[in-house]
């Protein structure tokens, strides 16, 4: 078989039927690695080849029922039924070879997604942990919108629709929307949220004073936003649960961002332009700004920005419009109408009570004079009957 297949020779059928009777000869695992099943004149090894349909067309191909015959000799060199995240690795770093230098065509991108899928799904399935993706870092295999296959570690998502726009075409090669059944495996490869890296640069806060209607608002409303907190932190990482407690909120006359980010692996950094916003939360003072409108506050922008001080590795989309259906209703009984129309679980608050526990006073009684010498108070115990001598002692005694 293997000089056939050495001297480009057609290779008869028959010698895959003998070779497939004697599937348990030790001799076979010369033909382990090896592209040994020919097909008219392209010969493929075992991890090339698979049962099911699979997308990773034409670095990997669909054998045919008629081939099931051989199936003892295919499942002795390792052919599987469904390529795996190896397979698609494999593939990946098969495809980024054959570029070069060349954009990507929309077959290739449909490839390069089709692996990351399969990696997603053993991802799913626990067939790989976070270390296995996370080695995939500096592997080019991501699509992205210049038609490059990038490293994960370079790219990031586009989480709040719009973000990168502020950055022009600077950021455009870096960033990439997520792509179903396949961006959870991306993101432990090293693809980042847009939202949750870049800086936010507070440029202009004209007249800060204490944000009395919004402030009211929450705090009369908190058990409310505890319980779109108590589903949304099910999913989140990390939940800021005492946020609710320290936030500041000031209403603000004019309010102008900017934000920076890193590129390339931390060898430049751009900024966007500077503009006005309606709410942002800065997390290093902790405190909420927002720009009313005739005294009333941007209450979706304020529920966004709650959202992204309390799940910092959430998206925060989820939570954000339960926020805002809380913050918009007319009153606590309406927005409680409404989180009950949408399923939100009712929360048993818990108060703490109104009297502090009383501290214990007094251990012991009144103090005495304590004397070694002195003889024990009558009808008191014997102390030395406590120490484990003085029972052997008398247990020696007792017994003789």
């Amino acid at each position: 078989l293997l000089w056939l297949i050495g001297s480009g020779a057609a290779v008869p059928s028959n010698i895959y039927q003998t070779l497939n009777d004697d599937a348990k000869d030790q001799s076979l695992h010369r033909l382990e690695g090896i592209s040994c099943f020919k097909f008219g004149d392209e010969a493929y090894r075992a991890d090339q080849v698979f049962w099911g349909e699979h997308g990773l067309s034409p670095y990997a191909h669909r054998l045919g029922k008629e081939h099931r015959q051989y199936g003892a000799l295919m499942e002795r060199l390792g052919v599987k039924e469904m390529p795996d995240h190896t397979d698609a690795l494999r593939v990946l770093k098969e495809l980024a070879g054959s570029l070069g230098h060349r954009r990507l065509s929309q077959e290739q991108i449909d490839l390069a997604l089709a692996c990351w899928r399969v990696i997603d799904r053993d991802r799913d399935e626990g067939k790989i942990d976070e270390v296995w993706l996370a080695d995939l870092h500096a592997q080019p295999s991501v699509p992205t919108a210049t038609l490059v296959l990038e490293r994960p570690d370079w790219l990031y998502f586009e989480d709040r629709p719009g973000l990168s726009a502020k950055f022009g075409p600077a950021l455009k090669a870096s960033i990439i929307d997520r792509p179903e059944g396949a961006w959870r495996a991306m993101r432990l490869a090293g693809i980042r949220d847009l939202g949750r890296v870049v800086r936010l640069h507070v440029n202009e806060r004209t007249d800060p004073r204490q944000g009395s209607e919004a402030e009211d608002r929450i705090h009369e409303r908190r058990d409310l936003l505890e319980r779109v907190i108590e589903v949304h932190a099910r999913a989140a990482g990390e939940v800021n649960r005492t946020l609710l407690d320290s936030l500041n909120l000031f209403e603000v006359d004019d309010l102008v961002l900017q934000y920076s980010v890193v590129l390339d692996g931390g060898t430049r950094v751009i900024e966007s332009l500077p503009e006005t916003a309606s709410a942002a939360y800065v997390e290093t003072e902790g405190t909420l700004y927002y720009l009313a409108d005739h005294g009333i506050p941007p209450w979706s922008a304020v529920a966004r920005e709650l959202a992204i001080g309390l799940f910092p590795t959430l998206e925060p989309g989820g939570p954000a419009s339960g926020f805002r259906d809380v913050l918009t209703s007319v009153s606590h009984a309406a927005a409680s109408a409404v989180l009950d129309e949408l399923a939100y679980p009712r929360l048993i608050s818990h108060n703490v009570g109104s009297s502090a526990e009383e501290p214990l006073e007094g251990l012991g009684s009144e103090e005495v004079q304590i004397n070694e010498t002195a003889a024990t108070p009558e009808g008191a115990p014997d102390p030395d009957a406590y120490e484990p001598e003085t029972q052997r002692a008398r247990a020696d005694t007792e017994s003789g």
